[in-house]
């Protein structure tokens, strides 16, 4: 049978389960080397397109929000489809330490985005050396309403990650979950240059800081 996989968790977490998942599907639990993996499965793959994307990305998302709710989980990136479950027990298996410790490292910390796009944008037109002016000043404000960010969430912050997109900038932050109100807080009180916008989302499982590296990465 075809399997989604939803999430990772520590065994004694995986008794909070939600009822059903993707395309009304139920969810089960797998136990493998200290570890829970939450999955459903059917008997052929699900013909995912369309609208069903985004229904079922949407209740993706809920099953990992309500494991969440329970502590640290690693989300698989939507859809992770196995051939079978045995397929996904050698996978959490084979894994198994890499996850472990991720877990013990996330525990307590949840992953806050803020992503930076300009609300008007005057645009880099023509070529050569206006161009590139035009793009190295869009980055430079980018830049420093990300800083502005980042230095109201100073004490709060244990990491920290960008990724430059078409339109912005976005950027991930590493925090205890205890300390989120304070860091909303904060972020309500930064004031960036007028053509651009930010939205601040989360708490969020920390997917972005699975893999241990620098303080601060540059896509």
């Amino acid at each position: 049978m075809a399997v989604l996989a939803y999430c990772i968790a520590e065994s004694a977490q995986g008794g909070s389960v939600p009822a059903a998942g993707v395309l009304g599907a139920s969810i089960h639990l797998l136990r493998q080397s200290g570890l829970a993996c939450l999955y459903s499965e059917w008997e052929e793959a699900p013909a995912l397109s369309g609208a069903a994307v985004r229904a079922s990305a949407l209740a993706f998302h809920r099953v990992l929000q309500g494991a969440f709710a329970h502590g640290a989980i690693i989300p698989f990136r939507f859809p992770t489809i196995l051939g079978t479950r045995g397929d996904l027990e050698a996978f959490v298996r084979e894994h198994a330490a890499e996850y472990s410790g991720a877990l013990a490292r996330l525990k307590d910390k949840a992953q806050m985005d803020v992503r930076i796009s300009f609300q008007r944008r005057a645009g880099a037109t023509g070529t050569g050396a206006a161009y590139l002016r035009a793009r190295q000043a869009e980055r430079a404000k980018l830049a420093a309403a990300a800083r502005e960010f980042r230095d109201a969430g100073s004490e709060q912050i244990e990491a920290w990650r960008e990724r430059e997109l078409a339109d912005g900038l976005r950027c991930f932050l590493l925090a205890n979950r205890a300390a989120v109100p304070e860091l909303r807080a904060g972020f309500e009180r930064v004031r960036i240059a007028p053509e651009l916008t930010a939205r601040v989302t989360g708490p969020w499982p920390a997917a972005e800081f699975v893999s241990e590296g620098p303080v601060e990465e540059r896509a």
